[in-house]
């Protein structure tokens, strides 16, 4: 709670990503695994592979990452990677932080 309410700054890389694996493994139990187990298709953003890019950029080793989420949640049969040039991405950031200090 402490991380959504105060940033990233009160927090470092394996605090952040052992957050999201716990956040994870809820999300895999209570929904991912039901809905597979009844032949529902899911479709999920910013799975595990995501906590690789991320975490991976801030220095923990995506690979670990990779096998540690592995253990617990199923392995998407597709991953579709949606490449957006850079500029794009930060404008993309700039407008939605400029939206979010004025909703305080």
């Amino acid at each position: 709670m402490k991380l959504a309410q105060e940033g990233r700054d009160m927090s470092n890389p394996s605090e952040e990503y052992h957050l999201f694996v716990n956040d994870r493994k809820v999300h895999v139990e209570n929904l991912i695994k039901p809905a597979l187990a009844s032949n529902k298709i899911v479709i999920s953003d910013r799975y595990y592979f995501s906590s690789m890019a991320y975490q991976g950029a801030l220095g923990l080793d995506p690979e670990t990452i990779k096998a540690e989420n592995e253990s617990f949640a199923p392995i998407p049969e597709i991953v579709f990677l949606l490449k957006v040039p850079a500029r794009v991405g930060l404008r993309r950031i700039e407008k939605k932080r400029k939206r979010g200090a004025q909703s305080f």
